[in-house]
């Protein structure tokens, strides 16, 4: 996992780009089904689950996220603080574990801020696996 990790560290690192006016708290960490993320559009129900132990599920083609959510700290009093969710989009399997070292950060990694925390984890529950 320290991959995995160590990747989305260097995410909120760069987010945060040595401003020292917040101090990233981690929050929790999950995996889910690339089809299974909802990004947007009209249909925003899943067509299809996973389960990562079952062998007819993972095949080359099947990919993962991982979405990591911090708490930005506020350090100055006159700034609020911030909730922002570290996505790492299309994992792949090798030898049964993340494949994280094949990932170009700069093609499939994004930090945004999100407005609620609760409803984010909720929908990273529901479609897939809290890690940490």
């Amino acid at each position: 996992m320290s991959d995995v990790e160590s990747a989305v560290s260097d995410m909120i690192d760069d987010y945060n780009d040595g401003n020292d006016d917040y101090t990233p708290n981690f929050v929790s960490l999950y995996l889910t089904h690339d089809e299974d993320y909802y990004i947007g559009g009209e249909d925003d129900t899943s067509s299809e689950h996973v389960t990562i132990d079952d062998e007819d599920d993972v095949k080359d083609d099947n990919t993962f996220t991982i979405t990591a959510i911090y708490n930005m700290k506020s350090n100055d009093a006159d700034l609020d603080d911030e909730t922002v969710e570290a996505i790492i989009h299309d994992i792949k399997l090798k030898n049964n574990k993340l494949n994280i070292d094949s990932i170009d950060l700069s093609k499939s990694g994004e930090v945004t801020s999100v407005d609620n925390i609760r409803t984010i984890e909720h929908n990273l529950a529901s479609d897939g696996l809290k890690l940490k």
